[in-house]
């Protein structure tokens, strides 16, 4: 099928490629002064008489396509701060450079104006004051309302569909990619405009060239924001039990200098990754993967979440403090420090009751009483000069983390756990672009080492066992890549080297037969992949074609002490792919990706040895040197609309895997471990994802709908037997949210999902359902006054059809004294629900959980701006 699909695409595409040639004059209109490319650019073909035969724009790298006519005489191009040229048509139709010289005038912005959003060329502009709220407090509340954006719970923005690739404050990445520091605390009332930038190159060297379907979005400050310090302090406290939380932001926004300070303290649930975690990265490296997590979590230990908003179930003790600092300096570089503390302590009381699918298993209960104590350290220093004809980032950061985790167990087992997983991860990434005119030469030099010394300590009764697992990694890439443009073709190759050294020492005492599994680990692995990467281009106003593949030759060498195994293999893969988006019109375009790939085997395995995950799951992995393979395809669709505020998105994605191994869950005695064996299997994925938003009545009301389908194929082991199964995942999400009038704001979303486990025989299979539904109403019965309501309701049926609901009631009301203080009451869990149930299917089972939730709080806070 993919085969079929990739010549089809092959065969158009190339069709579509002549067409183009045929008949169409090209070139690139670039600025005189410093190549740099001009879009925007009216191309007019006249005759001989002055008379306009064809005209079109050049695009965000500067190129331009228009029909050739016998009887063109003359192209005229004219831009906005630039003076007019003309230049004679000859027979020649080959591509071209044309210079403009600048000369600029006073003449104001020319817009395509909408009744909420502005469009200028591929930036579309959000009036902030047409969006906001007088409940609304920061800039992530405001966007929330935009159509075509989405905030998800965890922070991460979205535009139609795709997350963003930049989060820029006055064109500035102050925060690199840790923007939940900004939106979060920033105050809508100092943002002027939101801009949201399409198809973002965010390397001003690979613009037109290399091409991005993500977007980056810019805030755009009020005057009065600027050159000066401005931010927000908050305090209050509550009871049941003695709440409290006090916050500090501050940002100074200058031509020069930025910078951000910010600290908060909290017992409320609030949890501080939803600021400090990080959405965006930068890497120029395609032919293989710099990883951002070179180490797995041998123990697992200390883990726990819910799908409910964290505030309802943190019992926390939070601190946060941040400082960042930009400083431009000369020759357009900038100097960036920033330094991230962490100390986030948390209680959770939670309950589970597995089910295995097998008569011969008996089900699992637990009642768990968690503790964990995490603190978290990571300083980071960058040099960024980012020029039309050059390109040079260097980042050195670093991640340090103690992190304790201290359980008590009852149920199936009465059981005391403690975990200790400090980490360190110390990381260098350089990246330099050099463009020499039609030229491009790419360097990345990428070095990481990382460090996992962790324990596990198990109590039952008076048995105790102890996991102690030293995990270190480093990994070093190095990549080259030159590249040739040819007016709409552009052919590259990219060159690399990719070394990794894994150390993996482990002891398990107390356990000492795991059905014959050794229970030390004492392993050297290295890992050296040279890889190539050729690939071409070609691009107009309507198509862009991209044929690329990929070619490596890895070596790997596996040393081990305990058990004692030395074994070296060298192979090679090559992925072929083909990518191709195409421009229906201005407002829609198609992509589509299909591609056969070999993965090589997996290092995170490379042991023989058992390790204790926690007190009833154990993991042994397995050396293998033959790599998996498949093929997948992708298509996507979006549609935006500015002046209607339109925006749609839609996807299907399909992927056939074959796996070298094949993993297996062995019972023995009361536990559970996971190993692999040498048997070839194969799974399927079919997704299909879809959102519509649409603001109406000038922006006031925002309604929108995301869906989705997901449906696997694969199969597992318990036993010895094979067992083949599937999982099938709906949802839907509708939501509406706005200013019904000017006393009253109202916001209702509903997230709905069915998920079922299917097997081809022996096991009955198993579903449930659950919904979450949310409403928040705001009033302002005078100006200066709202009172807020609201209510979550959550809902699970469960596959032996019994329900659990939850019904979540919260009030509040404040009082705005005046511009800069606010003073505000809130009260969450008013009829002081305890628990919360959901289910969740895992490997070859399913879970019901239960989570303690917090109790009625009460909390009065005041807020100053300055």
């Amino acid at each position: 099928m993919i085969r079929c699909i990739f010549t089809v695409l092959l065969c158009v595409a190339g069709l579509t490629v002549m067409r183009a040639q045929s008949a169409n004059i090209t070139g690139v209109v670039a600025d005189s002064a410093n190549k740099a490319p001009v879009a925007g650019v009216i191309i007019q073909l006249l005759d001989a008489d002055g008379k306009v035969l064809s005209y079109t724009f050049s695009d965000n790298s500067g190129k331009f396509s228009l029909p050739y006519s016998v009887r063109g005489s003359v192209l005229a191009f004219k831009s906005m701060g630039y003076r007019s040229r003309t230049v004679p048509v000859s027979g020649n139709q080959s591509p071209r450079e044309i210079l403009l010289v600048n000369e600029p005038v006073q003449l104001r912005d020319i817009v395509v104006k909408a009744p909420d959003i502005l469009l200028k060329g591929d930036t579309l502009v959000y009036n902030v004051q047409k969006y906001a709220d007088a409940q609304d407090r920061t800039i992530a509340d405001v966007l929330k309302k935009m159509p075509g954006i989405e905030v998800a719970e965890s922070g991460q923005i979205k535009y139609n569909g795709t997350p963003i690739n930049k989060f820029y404050i006055e064109g500035n990445d102050l925060l690199e990619g840790r923007y939940g520091l900004a939106s979060n605390n920033i105050s809508h009332s100092d943002v002027q405009n939101v801009e949201i930038m399409e198809n973002h190159q965010p390397v001003r060297a690979l613009q037109g060239i290399d091409y991005s379907d993500q977007a980056g979005l810019n805030l755009r400050l009020k005057e009065s924001a600027k050159l000066r310090w401005s931010g927000i302090v908050t305090g209050g406290a509550g009871f049941s039990p003695l709440l409290y939380d006090a916050s500090l932001f501050a940002m100074r926004i200058a031509g020069k200098r930025q910078s951000m300070e910010t600290a908060r303290i909290n017992n409320t649930g609030w949890n501080p990754a939803s600021q400090s975690i990080r959405h965006t990265f930068d890497n120029l490296l395609s032919g293989t993967a710099f990883n951002q997590n070179l180490l797995p979590d041998y123990i697992t230990a200390g883990n726990a979440s819910a799908p409910i908003d964290g505030s309802r179930t943190r019992f926390n003790r939070s601190h946060l403090f941040n400082t960042t600092n930009s400083v431009k300096l000369k020759n357009d570089c900038d100097l960036k420090a920033s330094i991230t503390y962490e100390r986030d302590a948390l209680d959770f009381t939670r309950g589970a009751y597995t089910d295995y699918f097998d008569a011969s298993l008996s089900p699992l209960t637990e009642a768990e009483y968690l503790q964990t104590r995490k603190h978290t350290l990571s300083p980071r220093f960058t040099l960024l000069v980012n020029k039309p004809e050059m390109y040079l980032k260097n980042n050195l950061h670093a991640d340090l983390g103690w992190n304790d985790a201290t359980s008590a167990i009852t149920g199936s087992y009465r059981i005391g756990q403690r975990a200790k997983k400090p980490v360190f991860d110390v990381a260098n990434e350089l990246q330099a672009v050099k463009r020499i005119r039609n030229r491009i030469l790419t360097v990345s030099s990428n070095n990481r080492i990382s460090g996992k010394p962790h324990s596990l300590q198990v109590e039952n009764g008076d048995r105790r066992y102890l996991q102690d697992v030293t995990a270190l990694a480093f990994q070093s890439v190095t990549e080259a890549s030159y590249g040739w443009i040819f007016g709409q073709w552009q052919v590259r190759g990219r060159a690399g080297l990719d070394y990794s050294h894994r150390e993996l020492e482990s002891v398990l005492t107390g356990i000492n037969d795991m059905d014959g599994f050794p229970v030390t680990n004492d392993s050297r692995l290295d890992v050296t992949n040279l890889y190539a990467r050729p690939e071409i281009v070609y691009e107009n106003q309507r198509l862009r074609l991209n044929p690329y593949a990929t070619v490596g030759y890895y070596a790997y060498r596996f040393n081990a002490k305990k058990p004692e195994e030395h074994l070296s293999k060298s192979f090679g893969i090559i992925s072929p792919a083909l990518s191709v988006r195409y421009k229906f019109t201005a407002r829609l375009e198609m992509f589509a990706n299909v591609r056969y790939f070999v993965t090589p085997p997996n290092p995170d395995i490379f042991y023989r040895g058992v390790i204790m995950n926690n007190y009833r799951e154990l993991n042994a992995g397995y050396p293998s040197y033959s790599p998996d393979a498949g093929s997948s395809l992708a298509l996507s669709m979006r549609y935006r609309n500015p002046v209607s505020a339109v925006f749609a998105n839609a996807g299907f994605q399909y992927r056939n895997s074959r796996y070298a191994l094949t993993g297996e869950q062995l019972f023995i005695n009361d536990r559970i471990l996971t190993a692999y064996i040498p048997a070839s299997n194969s799974g399927e994925v079919y997704s299909f994802n879809g959102g519509l938003s649409k603001g109406i009545f000038s922006g006031k009301i925002y309604v929108g709908i995301d869906a989705g389908y997901v449906r696997t194929k694969t199969v597992s082991m318990r036993n010895s037997i094979l067992i083949p199964y599937q999982l099938d995942a709906l949802s839907a999400t509708p939501r509406i949210k706005g200013t019904v009038s000017k006393w009253m704001t109202a916001e209702y979303s509903l997230l709905a999902g069915l998920n079922a486990m299917s097997f081809t025989a022996d096991y009955a299979g198993s579903s449930y359902f659950s919904l979450r539904q949310k409403l928040d109403v705001s009033f302002f019965p005078v100006k200066k006054i709202r009172i807020h309501a609201g209510a979550e309701h959550y809902r699970t049926r469960f596959n032996d059809n019994t329900a659990d609901n939850l019904l979540l009631l919260d009030a509040g009301a404040g009082w705005r004294i005046s511009e800069k203080i606010d003073l505000n009451l809130s009260a969450t869990n008013l009829m002081n629900d305890d628990a919360y149930r959901y289910s969740r299917h895992e490997t070859l089972s399913e879970t019901v959980y239960s989570y303690r939730i917090r109790p009625r709080n009460v909390i009065m806070s005041v807020q100053l701006k300055f």
